[in-house]
């Protein structure tokens, strides 16, 4: 599996509580729910778990926040199940695309191991790693990122796709 670590992580196990919660009293459980996510200690528990640092801007994780206060708790709570449970490791292997794998090498939630073989693995796949990037990279270092993606969306248009003909053919 490409996730090893996710299965072990404590996010999961706090999961697992609020599932079992949710069972039993949906009403109470989604208004704990909205309330966390409206609360400073998200922010905080999220920089403690490496899901996010203090370079990303306070505002977008506010709004990050907000947004996730405002979804379904019962969708949400079997998204982040299926995303802790989903094993991509037979597909990488097999895709035909270029892939740009962006890892911070602080980042616990999706490792620095994890991104290393979704780059590697894939046939058409680069690794970029930041050090100090942590889940939400793009946040964090949105100059990097585009320094990143710029010459590798260049090489992507550059290169022969199937089915083009040869100049002069």
């Amino acid at each position: 599996s490409p996730l090893p670590a996710r299965a072990t992580h404590p996010i999961f196990g706090a999961l697992s509580v609020v599932e079992r919660l949710h069972a039993y009293v949906p009403d109470r459980t989604d208004e704990a729910w909205r309330a966390w996510w409206r609360s400073p200690l998200t922010h905080l528990a999220a920089r403690a778990v490496g899901g996010t640092s203090l370079a990303v801007p306070p505002r977008v994780m506010r709004d990050y926040y907000e947004h996730v206060a405002t979804r379904e708790v019962g969708l949400l709570l079997a998204m982040m199940r299926s995303m802790q449970q989903h094993d991509a490791s037979d597909v990488v292997p097999t895709l035909d695309v270029p892939l740009l794998a962006l890892a911070g090498d602080a980042d616990h939630l999706t490792p620095l191991s994890v991104m290393t073989r979704l780059g590697l693995e894939a046939p058409h796949g680069e690794l970029a790693v930041c050090h100090g990037g942590s889940h939400t990279l793009p946040a964090e270092q949105p100059e990097w990122v585009l320094d990143q993606m710029r010459p590798w969306l260049d090489r992507v248009d550059a290169a022969p796709r199937r089915g083009d003909v040869p100049a002069g053919a």
